[in-house]
């Protein structure tokens, strides 16, 4: 089972559900229970948690082989890397904006999980990655962790 971040958003959702397509347990994290409903309806494992709330955060990664995460672009994400730390998750699947993340990404690597990063390209030129993009991608670097 991975656990994914922003579950109900662009890039969340698509990670979520391309591993739902790919017949994989998904526990999913959203701030919006309102958001969350139709997850519940599908029936994914959905945790209500904020980004920054660190026990929250750990207590959701509890018993997942991995987690797709990312900053909260309107809160402090040190208290992702802190959930990770608290419950020994090993693997991390990080999606970020190109380069405007650097503390994030020093917080993740500092917590000794392996860490894949995927740099999210919201640009109009041809080949960006863009949120839905950056979100499937990160699903398929969760299954590789997995094979």
């Amino acid at each position: 089972m991975f656990a994914i971040m922003e579950a109900t958003g662009a890039t969340g959702g698509a990670a979520l559900a391309e591993l739902r397509r790919c017949g994989i347990r998904v526990r999913a994290l959203a701030r919006d229970p309102e958001r969350a409903a139709i997850l519940w309806t599908q029936g994914v494992e959905v945790v209500i948690t904020a980004s920054d709330d660190a026990d929250a955060l750990a207590a959701a990664f509890l018993g997942v082989d991995a987690a797709c995460v990312m900053p909260s672009p309107h809160r402090p994400s040190s208290a992702v890397a802190r959930a990770i730390g608290q419950s020994r998750l090993r693997h991390v699947v990080a999606i970020s904006p190109a380069g405007a993340c650097p503390d994030f990404e020093d917080a993740l690597l500092a917590t000794g999980a392996s860490v894949t990063f995927v740099r999210r390209l919201d640009t109009a030129k041809s080949g960006a990655v863009g949120g839905r993009t950056a979100g499937r991608l990160a699903a398929r670097c969760l299954m590789e962790i997995r094979a």
